[in-house]
Parts: structure tokens; sequence; C-alpha cells
């Protein structure tokens, strides 16, 4: 029976921390290949990726990765709940995977299981506890952490597992697979090297923050050559002052004239923006000075950066609340040709219609998923704007993007 091993991941920006995953996880499922989840144009923590979708895939393809599939736009935008299902969705869809890897800090898979079951099933107990902290004006996050911690049948390692923000997203892994109650199996392998949130270089395994850090306040690669493989470096070198680095401020003047042009009517249509977030970003819009700082004027105790800079991302790229819980279509974005063997299973297992060319998929899709689609190349051409407007050159628009092969 063919082992397939399913990673979910920004690679924003990959690094030797991501392929040492990619290895890892293939070694400790005994997987034949590797699919991953990815991203495209923005990241879960509601900014712009610092470079394109397909350079990362190419980074992914060259570090052990066999088949990359993009993660839609509302889903990779969205928050860590939202994020984790819609991939699970995505790697059970494939109908090949039979395994899903992710780090963490605590590395004990039955530890974040247990703690998943309790979040999947909310006890009054919980329940309780969670409204209380919620109408004190604390953020969703916080609430959550303070009424899992009141639960009478932890012990103090558990707790420490709930204030690690990887063994957090882990635990919404395996809460997706327990939800749509899935055959793949949840793998952890204990995360090494630098926390998720430091900003410093280390000696081994730098966060992918410190190395965005690095890039966008020096411009020198040379400072994190040892922080990402050979294969990553020399895309680095090949995109930097062409299309790469984009940072968050980048789309600044976009946002503004958003936030100015609607401001009128509100902004309660985007999704997560609830209507006290509307009523302030309407009455500090004309302080307005960029993207970061307006996050900062934002922020409140019950509404972390993070999730504003959410908000303002979807108003930005015109993502609006609807219906639709889970990816409607499989697009690949980056493929290893010598990987004959999962095409072929794919294309007879997967459950979802799958997009290898834009130009085929107009056919192939329902109305609710071209809807999607749609979007997707919309934020992707946005995007690409900015890197002309940036670096110069000549437009491409996302039909003319080819899936990255090796």
């Amino acid at each position: 029976m063919m082992k397939v091993v399913g990673i979910v991941a920004e690679y924003n920006p990959f690094h030797k921390g991501h392929a040492y995953h990619i290895k890892k996880a293939k070694e400790l499922t005994g997987s034949d290949y590797c699919i991953v989840v990815m991203s495209g144009d923005y990241t879960q923590r509601g900014v712009p990726a610092m470079i394109d979708k397909y350079s990362r895939a190419k980074m992914a393809l060259l570090n052990g990765a066999d088949l990359v599939i993009e993660l839609p736009v509302r889903f990779a935008t969205s928050s860590a709940e939202g994020f984790a299902e819609s991939a699970i969705a995505l790697l059970n869809a494939t109908g090949v995977v039979t395994d899903v890897c992710f780090g963490s800090e605590c590395g004990n898979v039955e530890k974040l299981s247990s703690i998943a079951k309790v979040l999947l099933e909310e006890p009054e107990e919980y329940k309780t506890v969670l409204k209380r902290v919620l109408k004190e004006g604390h953020s969703y996050p916080v609430a959550r952490n303070t009424a899992l911690q009141g639960l009478s049948c932890w012990d103090f390692d558990t707790l420490k597992i709930l204030s690690m923000p990887n063994n957090i997203l882990g635990i919404e892994y395996i809460k997706a697979l327990l939800k749509i109650n899935s055959n793949m199996n949840p793998v952890t392998i204990k995360r090494r090297g630098s926390n998720y949130n430091d900003c410093s270089l280390s000696e081994l395994y730098s966060s992918a923050m410190a190395i965005r850090s690095s890039i966008a306040t020096t411009e020198n690669l040379e400072n994190i050559l040892s922080d990402v493989p050979k294969s990553v470096y020399k895309i680095m070198q090949e995109k930097q002052n062409v299309s790469f680095p984009i940072v968050p401020d980048d789309f600044s003047e976009m946002l503004h004239y958003k936030l100015l042009s609607e401001k009128e009517n509100g902004f309660t249509d985007y999704i997560d923006v609830s209507p006290d977030l509307s009523d302030r970003i309407v009455k500090n819009v004309h302080g307005y000075k960029d993207y970061e700082s307006f996050c900062d004027l934002l922020k409140t105790k019950n509404m972390t950066y993070t999730r504003i800079s959410r908000c303002l991302l979807h108003i930005l790229l015109n993502l609006k609340t609807s219906d639709t819980a889970v990816p409607a279509y499989l697009r690949i974005l980056g493929l290893n040709t010598n990987a004959g063997d999962l095409s072929k299973a794919l294309k007879e297992n997967c459950t979802l219609p799958i997009i290898s060319k834009l130009a085929d998929a107009d056919t192939s899709l329902s109305e609710k998923a071209l809807d999607l689609l749609k979007e997707d190349i919309f934020v992707s051409n946005l995007y690409e704007t900015v890197i002309r407007h940036k670096f110069s050159g000549d437009f491409v628009n996302e039909y003319q993007k080819q899936i990255e092969t090796i």
C-alpha cells in the first residue's frame, strides 16, 4: 500500500527547519511521498507572504515535497481553527494521504489529542468559563486558554502545552481530523531550535519570523545563508529586487484607499469584521499612516494584533462573509515529475476537481467553486501588481503562470 504523508505549511520563507520537517515526516511515517497544503500569496497572520507562492512551492519541491497544493485565500487567512479545518479537508479529499505530520513544542500526539477531544466536545465546565472570560472583554484565544486551564482533569504538564503556538495549531489539526472522522493518522515532530515567535537568528533552525525580520531590516541575504537550504538561498538571490522581498507596508496605499472609499457603509460584510471593529476603523481611518501601525492603533484588550491584521487583509482583498465552509477544488502549485504513482493515485481517488491549468477550470467547477477560484486569481493578481509597483518589470497575469516542476 502506498504511504503518503500530508503537511500543512506557509513556508514564509522556507528554511532548514522546514526541510528537517519534511525529511523526518517521511521517515517517521515510512511514506513514499509527501503532499504539502500551502498558503498562497497571503498568510494566516493576515499579511502578504514575503515571497510569491510559486517560488515557495519550488523551494518545497527541491527539499523533499512531491506535490504542493494551494490553500485558497479565504481559508489561508482564517483563524487557526478555520485554517486547520480547511487544510485537513484538502488533505482528506486527496484520498491518498495516510498520515498528517506537524511540528509541536511538546512532541506528544496523545496529549495533544486529549486536549483536541475536549475542544471538540466542549464540556459544560469549559463553556461556562469561556463565556465568562469573553464577557470580561478578553480576546477569544485568551478566553479559550483560560477555560481549558480551568478544567479539573489537567496536570501541570498539560497546562504548559496550552501556552505554545505550535501545540495550539497541532491541537486544531487533530480536532479537525476528529470532526470529519478522518482515517488520516496524526503524527507530531518535536520542534527544534528557535521558538515560533523568536525574532533573532539562531545557530539551530532560526524561526521564519527571525528570517523575515533580518531580510526586511537589512536586505542582506548573507545574514541568513546558514538558515536556509542552498537551493532556497539560490532562489532568493534570483528573486531579490525582482519580486522579493514583499512586506505588509507595500500594501499600505491600497488598503488606505479601500478604507476611505468604503467608510460610509462600514465593513461588517467582510470576513470576521465585527460591528465594534468596523466602528473603530471608521473612527480612526483619518489617523491611518500605514498597514502595520494601523493594526497597532486598532488593537484592544479583546482583539489581538493578528486578528485585526487578518480583518484588514480581508477588507483589502474584498473577502466577504459567505457560507463556503471548506475548499471546493484542489489546485496544484508544484509537482515532482518523478512522483508518477502519486499523480495517478490522486487522479483516481481525489473527491474534488483537480486544477493544474487555470484555463481548463471553467468547465470542471461548480458555480460556488468557480467563485472561490476567482477570489484566488484576483488576490494573486493584486500581489503581482504590488510586486510590479515595487520592482518594475512586466505584469504576469495568474493565467500565464505555470505550475512549478522538478
